[in-house]
């Protein structure tokens, strides 16, 4: 912490009247000694100093690094932004803003955002829950308490606000994610959107319970096999914590897990090693092998693979979001059964491709 305590020495003088200008390459060697050595550094600080250098590129640039080492990605952009406006689109900022704008999430997440018909499945979902809700309070005009498990960009969140307007009812939400970069950019969405939420940037099995009981969670926490986000022990968590001991609902409240034999040579390629006709190997060498990494599967968007389907789609598993047991029996690894893939088609089985509804 050096290089901190360096810097807080040099605010304390530029404010006991020295001049910046006295301290500027010091304060670049102690940003760079922070860079170097990942020291722990307050935003507001680096905020604060570089203010003393108005317009100057090294601090500029300085912030832009700092921004990104601490995670907030956002201020790291907009700062990089900043610098490319100064430099009239020098080669060099427009790559290193290119770069960081890949530390903002990985990529699948485009395409999920622009999911027409996911996103419209959760409209629908939220619309009929809030409907019943309605329903159900409009004499005693109770406030819906909306929690946002996961909350990305807050898009699900402004979606259910939206209707709650449009239907008259009133509403509280809290806006949830562990990312510091989804927390910031749900902030946005919902300010963009007049939408009131309490954005919460932390995983919610570690947040103190919220002073008024859950009645609502919707939630986008599932990858493509469903359980590879984590949704079962979050939502396990606020049954335990969180939900009102009245009316409880959860969005999506149902999934079904279906799995279908498949050939492709493109998944053989990069999940195969061909070994030739023979291959020997010592048992002393085989019983000192590592043991393999779990790796349950994959995720692809097999529309852009050639595969052949050599059985029907084959229902595995169904999961009710709402039942605390199911969600118990699936987090302490107790879900076990057997299924049966009947062929269809002749070729050669290369994987099992896996999807839920």
């Amino acid at each position: 912490m050096l290089a901190v305590q360096a810097l807080n020495r040099f605010v304390h003088a530029i404010e006991e009247g020295a001049a910046p200008s006295e301290f500027y390459e010091d304060i670049q060697q102690a940003f760079e000694m922070v860079r170097r050595e990942n020291e722990r550094i307050s935003p507001r600080l680096v905020e604060k100093i570089c203010n003393y250098f108005p317009g100057d590129i090294g601090s500029l640039n300085s912030k832009a690094l700092l921004f990104d080492q601490e995670g907030l990605i956002i201020q790291s952009v907009c700062t990089y932004t900043e610098i490319l406006r100064s430099t009239d689109g020098q080669v060099d900022v427009r790559n290193d803003l290119e770069n960081i704008r890949t530390h903002f999430f990985d990529q699948w997440h485009w395409i999920m955002a622009n999911d027409r018909r996911r996103n419209r499945a959760f409209f629908e979902g939220i619309r009929e829950i809030l409907g019943i809700f309605k329903e159900n309070s409009m004499e005693s005009g109770s406030k819906v308490n909306i929690l946002d498990l996961g909350c990305g960009s807050g898009l699900l969140t402004v979606m259910a606000a939206k209707i709650a307007k449009e239907i008259g009812m009133d509403t509280k939400f809290i806006s949830v994610d562990s990312s510091r970069t989804f927390g910031d950019l749900a902030k946005i969405t919902c300010q963009e959107n007049e939408v009131e939420s309490e954005v919460r940037t932390v995983d919610s099995r570690e947040m103190e319970s919220p002073s008024e009981a859950i009645n609502l969670v919707i939630s986008e926490t599932l990858d493509c096999a469903i359980f590879g986000e984590g949704i079962c022990s979050s939502l396990l968590d606020v049954h335990r914590r969180m939900r009102s001991p009245g009316e409880f609902r959860v969005v999506p409240q149902t999934a079904k897990l279906f799995v279908q034999l498949i050939s492709s040579a493109t998944i053989k390629k990069s999940h195969y090693r061909d070994m030739g006709d023979y291959c020997l190997i010592s048992q002393e060498t085989y019983r000192n092998s590592p043991a393999p990494q779990q790796a349950p599967y994959d995720c692809e968007r097999m529309e852009k693979i050639e595969y052949q389907p050599l059985s029907e789609g084959v229902p595995v598993i169904d999961i009710n979001f709402e039942d605390p047991k199911q969600l118990e029996a699936v987090v302490g690894n107790a879900v076990n059964g057997e299924f049966t893939v009947t062929t269809t088609e002749e070729g050669e089985a290369t994987a099992l491709m896996a999807w839920f509804l």
